[in-house]
This record gives C-alpha cells, structure tokens and sequence, in this order.
C-alpha cells in the first residue's frame, strides 16, 4: 500500500495553525483549500460566475447624476 503523501513541514504548519484558528479539523481545511483552488482555476466555472455577478449590475444611469453631466456639458465650451 502506497504512504500518504506529506506535506513540507513549513506547509503543514500553516495549515495546522489555520485549522486551530477555524476549529476545523486538518483534513477538512486541507479540502476546503483544494476546492477553492479548483473552483478558482476552471476558466469555465469563473466565467460563469463573472457573468452572474455583472448580470446583477444596475447600468442604468444615477438621474441626477446624468443631469449633472448634461448641465455641465452644456456650459463647456467646445
């Protein structure tokens, strides 16, 4: 049977140190981490997501600040 694989030492401590501080056990802390990566490298997971988040977005123009533009323009000489 093939040992686990270990982390470097210096590694490891971090992680132990961030599963003290959450209170989580290791294994779920080192979990969690390798799916956030995951999810942080798919091109097509983050495209979607970047997509929902901009589809959320008001683009429609503050009204008085669109006044504000125009009162100003129209005093500009050009």
């Amino acid at each position: 049977m093939q040992e686990p694989a270990r982390l470097p030492k210096a590694l490891g401590l971090k992680v132990e140190r961030v599963a003290r501080r959450l209170g989580k056990p290791r294994r779920v802390v080192l979990r969690e981490a390798i799916e956030e990566y995951a999810a942080r490298h798919d091109a097509d997971a983050v495209t979607t997501a970047m997509n929902r988040a901009v589809a959320e977005i008001d683009t429609r123009a503050d009204p008085a600040l669109a006044e504000a533009t125009r009162t100003l323009l129209e005093r500009s000489d050009w």
